[in-house]
This record gives structure tokens, C-alpha cells and sequence, in this order.
């Protein structure tokens, strides 16, 4: 994503006040709810949508079995 769009609290940086302050914003600030629905969606446009696993999947095993 090039950007930050889910603070990652792991280690040293999962303290309850760190934990606290996330969630607040996650629950209470509006524009903050708003960016991270907007982050989602391009995530999910830039991963491609349902099936584009086993579509990837798909083409690694065609691509195999085309060296044999």
C-alpha cells in the first residue's frame, strides 16, 4: 500500500495506552473510519477480488507444468 493503514502493535509496542488510543480512534474518530473503509477497498482492488488466489494459483501450476 505504500502507507501505514492499520497501526501495527507488536512487541514493545502493544502497551495498553498504544492499545487504548488505536482502538479510540478506530471506534470514535469518523475521518479515521472513513480512511481505513477507503484503504480496504483499494487493498482489496489492488489484490483483485474473490477467486484471484486460486486464479494466481491457477497460473503458477500451468506455467510448472509447461517447463516439463
Amino acid at each position: 500500500m505504500d502507507k501505514e493503514v492499520v497501526k501495527e502493535l507488536i512487541q514493545g509496542d502493544l502497551t495498553e495506552d498504544n492499545l487504548v488510543k488505536e482502538l479510540n480512534q478506530l471506534l470514535h474518530d469518523g475521518n479515521r473510519q472513513r480512511q481505513l473503509l477507503e484503504d480496504y477497498e483499494d487493498l482489496q482492488d489492488r489484490l483483485g477480488n474473490a477467486g484471484a488466489s486460486e486464479k494466481a494459483a491457477e497460473v503458477v501450476f500451468e506455467a510448472l507444468k509447461a517447463r516439463k
